[in-house]
């Protein structure tokens, strides 16, 4: 297990995960019966093959499952401080205001802009992704920015990314941890918005 790349959060290495216990069969039943009785699924059975979103490679399954419990300890971790800001190294180092601090960094992000007046070099490209406390900036073959302010929701899909703008653009990000990103964009959002 293993082999793909740290978050630069504190996830598990390996995740145990609960095996549902068997549903006690009454002993007085004939063996014959109980045979015929189809066995109920767990629970986990049941919510993936109720959910069509879920992943159907199991390597795929256990990234996006630890994918949010990362998600579910960064979420905890915000509530009660703010993300700390790391050193701008690189190209990102001239791009800050004088107030702007650095918290995320992801490398060979994919991205895609969709609008109406988007560059049609602007689509399907890869960036580095910088989350600071007033922008998300990517910075690739162009430099797109957009205030945390301007943006309208970020939601996933698969592990995937969407976050539409109040220009109207649309924006989306195919990067490890989308889940993670995801509660990182939204813990600086909030940070933004209300000083929280």
């Amino acid at each position: 297990m293993g082999g793909w790349a740290d978050p630069g959060e504190s996830v598990p290495r390996y995740v145990l995960l609960p095996i549902a216990a068997r549903a006690a069969v009454p002993e007085n039943r004939p063996m014959d019966d109980r045979a015929r009785q189809p066995a109920a699924p767990s629970r986990w059975t049941a919510t993936v093959l109720d959910d069509q979103s879920a992943p159907r490679d199991p390597e795929a399954a256990r990234r996006a499952l630890i994918d949010e419990l990362a998600a579910a300890r960064a979420r905890e971790r915000y509530r009660h401080a703010p993300m700390a800001p790391i050193e701008a190294r690189g190209p990102i180092a001239n791009l800050l205001g004088p107030d702007e601090r650095l918290l995320v960094v992801r490398t060979n992000v994919w991205f895609d802009l969709r609008d109406g007046v988007a560059d049609p070099d602007a689509r399907g490209l890869v960036a580095d992704l910088y989350l600071t406390s007033f922008r998300l900036i990517l910075i690739g073959p162009n430099v797109l920015t957009y205030r945390l302010d301007e943006i309208g929701e970020v939601e996933l899909s698969g592990d995937r990314l969407f976050l539409s703008a109040g220009d109207g653009a649309d924006l989306t990000l195919d990067a490890d941890w989308p889940r993670l990103l995801r509660e990182q964009i939204g813990a600086a959002r909030a940070r933004a918005r209300y000083g929280s």
